[in-house]
C-alpha cells in the first residue's frame, strides 16, 4: 500500500510520522516569540502527539519553564537554546514523566553544553527511530510489537534514571 493510500486509511486525527529533528546549525540562530516557537515546534515534533493532543502548545512551554524543565526567555523571547530543549523535551514526554526528564537533562548537560547534549540525542534519536522502522516493517504484527516495544523502553529508562540517583 502506498503512503498516499495508507493516508486515506488512517483515523482521523492520525499524523505521519515525525521526521528527524533539525541540525543545531539548521535551528533559527534569531529569537523567536511564543507564537512563532509553538508553530516551528509544530513543524519538527508533527502536530499531533502520541496521545492525540496536540504536540506543543503556549500553556506547555509556559509550564516547562515555570517547572525548571526550559531555561525562562529572554524578554519574552526564545533563542536556539529554548528550541533544542523543547525538542528533547517534547520528544521523550510520551516515554517518560517529566520528572525523569528533569533528571536526565539535569545528569547529561552537567557536563556539556545545550548543544552538544541535542547534537548527541539528535543523532541517536535518529539511529533509534531507523531501527524502530526497520524493525517494524518485519514483524507480524507491528502495531502491538512496537507497543510492546515502547514499554519496554520506557520501563528501561526509568529504572536506569533511578540507578543514576
Amino acid at each position: 500500500m502506498s503512503s498516499k493510500e495508507q493516508a486515506k486509511t488512517a483515523p482521523a486525527g492520525a499524523s505521519e510520522p515525525r521526521g528527524a529533528l533539525p541540525a543545531w546549525e539548521d535551528l533559527p540562530d534569531i529569537d523567536l516569540y511564543m507564537d512563532q516557537v509553538v508553530s516551528l515546534m509544530t513543524r519538527y515534533l508533527g502536530p499531533v502527539a502520541e496521545d492525540g493532543g496536540k504536540a506543543l502548545t503556549a500553556s506547555m512551554v509556559n509550564n516547562y519553564v515555570k517547572t525548571g524543565l526550559v531555561p525562562p526567555p529572554a524578554k519574552k523571547r526564545y533563542a536556539r537554546e529554548h528550541l533544542a530543549y523543547l525538542a528533547i523535551v517534547c520528544s521523550l514526554k510520551a516515554v517518560l514523566p517529566l520528572s525523569g526528564i528533569r533528571e536526565l537533562l539535569e545528569r547529561e548537560l552537567s557536563g556539556q553544553s545545550i548543544e552538544q547534549f541535542y547534537g548527541e540525542f539528535r543523532m541517536l534519536d535518529e539511529a533509534v527511530t531507523k531501527e524502530a522502522r526497520k524493525a517494524h516493517g518485519k514483524a507480524d504484527a507491528p502495531v502491538l510489537r512496537a507497543s510492546l516495544r515502547a514499554r519496554a523502553e520506557r520501563e528501561l529508562a526509568i529504572t536506569e534514571l533511578r540507578l543514576a540517583q
